[in-house]
């Protein structure tokens, strides 16, 4: 059992470090993509996305630089913050490594990963909200289809964020009752 829960966390470091790598190339791709329209004086790869593939925007490079320039930002927040959960994953590992489970240390890396969850949460939603619009604005089936997957990655960000709060609950309450228990002796 206890060489399994080795194995289990050392497999989970080197996936959330991994996903982190990732999430670095993501976000200098869009980086790239963001500086790319204004060097070049053209159309970045998310006006072509919007232009070519949905036909959604009239061809005016002003219109289309500034939806580059807003789905640029929503992907870099999203990318950042995924950053950010993947490190405190791997930061509470090796804290659970050491055997140390309810820790101050613990209850502050799954606060701020709730942070980061509920901000990619609001950052989808505001996609959904400002892009999508204008999608459904020419294409009506192309938008439902990816308005649905859309939908259906919000709820699995919502079914997350739950998880990580009942999870936040119990290291809550373990905490205070670990501190209960010092004092008490």
């Amino acid at each position: 059992m206890l060489q399994s829960k080795k194995i289990m966390l050392v497999f989970f470091t080197y996936l959330t470090g991994i996903i982190q790598f990732g999430t670095i190339l993501a976000g200098i791709q869009n980086v790239y993509w963001f500086i790319h329209q204004f060097v070049q004086k053209d159309i970045s790869m998310y006006s072509h996305f919007f232009v070519l593939f949905f036909n959604t925007l009239n061809p005016s490079i002003e219109t289309q630089k500034l939806f580059s320039g807003l789905t640029v930002i929503i992907h870099l927040i999203i990318i950042s913050m995924i950053f950010i959960i993947m490190g405190r994953i791997r930061k509470m590992i090796q804290s659970l490594k050491k055997g140390t489970y309810f820790t101050l240390f613990n209850l502050k890396n799954l606060k701020i990963m709730l942070i980061c969850s509920a901000t990619v949460i609001l950052t989808q939603s505001l996609q959904l909200v400002l892009i999508y619009p204008q999608i459904a604005a020419n294409n009506i089936v192309l938008s439902s289809i990816r308005r649905n997957d859309t939908v259906v990655l919000v709820l699995a960000e919502f079914t997350f964020l739950a998880i990580l709060t009942v999870v936040f609950q119990v290291f809550s309450s373990s905490l205070n009752l670990k501190h209960e228990n010092e004092t008490f002796i």
